[in-house]
């Protein structure tokens, strides 16, 4: 028997209209084809061949087109305007425009737009829709290429390079193929220059040259081996009479004595702006060696703005302030209905426990209004949770401790978290909560493992009826 007509009633929707007015074989061709079906199963159980599988399922795609053109003339400007500057959109944003549970009538049409899902390290990424897969892989690759990073660095980076914040960058690095490995402490190495990259990351950290014995001694080696390995990378410099090793992004002589990469571009522009953000970039790299991302990093810096015609200049000479964009809102930031309470989970790492700035997601400081820099927040912590004790206890803390949110140029950071932590007992890979009360300008600080998996939980509160130790 043949199928009723579709009604408004029945599908509500135009887009699920537009998919039921499509003749029920057709159907059932896009989505074998969306499941990964091959044109030849297509074909044998539809009794066709290949050939004609494979025209079957353009034709559809290209009257699905027409059908969807003729029904509603929005959708293109919105598909559009969600590709507007970002590289690849994840499926689940594209459901208000198309809703469709099965994902087939929006495969169907994407692919017949020219849209595909976007192919990395870790193989196609089905949950994502391009229409530059070639650019995705540029910048998976100027990526790869710009490490080494620290456990926090790789997502603020991939994020700078225009990687969207959604795409799953950390089960990509770590990827079988992926040109990225991490190392023992959770930094992301390049595989074929790990012994140099973790070098880098060491002598940044010195802060200052060292001799190749030095970096031999701290990371395990033979100093001449050090000396043959860094002189192969153009990232090192060997410094005269000393014999020691620097950096090359350092200061030196024969550059300008910039202490900061924003330093360098303030300098450009008082002298040669207004200018093109291309030019500006060529310039601050011959004068100051730094990446491509962390010159444009500093277009949000306050005294830093663009003219009326596209240009970079300085704000006291008329030019309009730059706000960091909104990123994708990450899945470990959690924001309540009414928009008062922000909350977020961090993971207890050597940088936390070390005492420095703690790193973290500029969405955050986005929603705190933070979109210039330097720009701060200060929230009063008043008490401190431990939801695993036999009654859950909450630690007041009189006076208040102090937490300061602050967006620079290269980064979002919370300040130290260190001493917090450290009285709650906790140890590296446990989670903490960190929850903002906005309007009242307060924070507390929360033990947010779970129960089984906590790595602390039995040290700190043994079972009933157990016996800790003696010391």
């Amino acid at each position: 028997m043949p199928e009723p007509p579709a009604s408004q009633a029945d599908y509500p929707h135009w887009f699920q209209m537009a998919w039921v007015s499509m003749d029920a074989r057709t159907r059932d061709m896009l989505v074998r084809r969306h499941h990964d079906q091959t044109l030849e199963a297509i074909g044998r159980a539809h009794y066709l061949t290949r050939e004609r599988a494979r025209q079957v399922i353009r034709d559809a795609g290209q009257c699905l087109l027409v059908i969807a053109k003729s029904m509603e003339k929005t959708w293109c400007d919105q598909l559009d305007e969600l590709f507007h500057d970002t590289v690849a959109v994840a499926d689940h944003a594209l459901t208000e425009i198309f809703p469709d549970p099965g994902g087939a009538a929006r495969y169907a049409l994407l692919h017949t737009l020219g849209y595909q899902h976007p192919r990395t390290w870790a193989g196609v990424q089905r949950a994502f829709w391009t229409r530059e897969p070639k650019l995705l892989a540029t910048l998976l690759g100027e990526l790869a290429a710009n490490a080494p990073y620290r456990p926090a660095e790789l997502r603020f980076r991939a994020t700078a390079l225009g990687i969207p914040d959604a795409l799953p960058i950390e089960e990509i690095a770590s990827h079988g193929r992926s040109p990225l490995v991490q190392n023992d402490d959770g930094a992301w190495v390049r595989r074929n220059a790990r012994g140099r990259d973790v070098a880098y990351l060491w002598l940044a950290e010195q802060g200052g040259p060292r001799t190749a014995d030095e970096i031999a001694d701290a990371l395990g080696g033979e100093g001449r081996a050090v000396r043959e390995s860094l002189r192969r990378d153009s990232r090192f410099r060997l410094i005269r009479p000393e014999g020691t090793w620097a950096l090359t992004e350092w200061p030196h002589d024969e550059t300008a004595d910039y202490g900061t990469a924003i330093d360098a571009v303030l300098d450009v522009i008082t002298e040669l702006g207004p200018i093109s953000k291309r030019r500006l970039i060529q310039e601050v790299q011959r004068r100051y060696p730094v990446s491509l991302s962390r010159v444009t990093q500093c277009l949000i810096d306050d005294r830093v703005g663009i003219t009326a015609d596209g240009r970079v200049d300085l704000v006291e000479r008329g030019a309009a302030p730059l706000e960091d964009s909104e990123p994708t809102r990450p899945s470990h930031v959690a924001l309540d209905a009414a928009g008062g309470i922000l909350g977020f989970t961090l993971t207890i790492d050597a940088d936390l426990l070390r005492g420095s700035g703690v790193i973290i997601h500029r969405w955050i400081t986005w929603y705190l209004g933070l979109r210039q820099a330097p720009m701060t927040r200060a929230f009063d912590l008043t008490e401190l949770i431990d939801p695993f004790a036999p009654a859950t206890i909450t630690t007041p803390l009189d006076p208040p401790g102090r937490l300061t949110i602050t967006r620079n140029t290269s980064a979002a950071q919370i300040s130290s978290l260190r001493v917090h932590a450290t009285s709650m007992g906790l140890s590296r890979n446990c989670r903490l909560a960190v929850v903002l009360r906005l309007r009242e300008g307060t924070a507390y600080l929360r033990h947010a493992c779970h129960a089984e998996a906590c790595p602390v939980r039995e040290r700190l509160h043994p079972p009933t009826g157990s016996r800790t130790p003696s010391p």
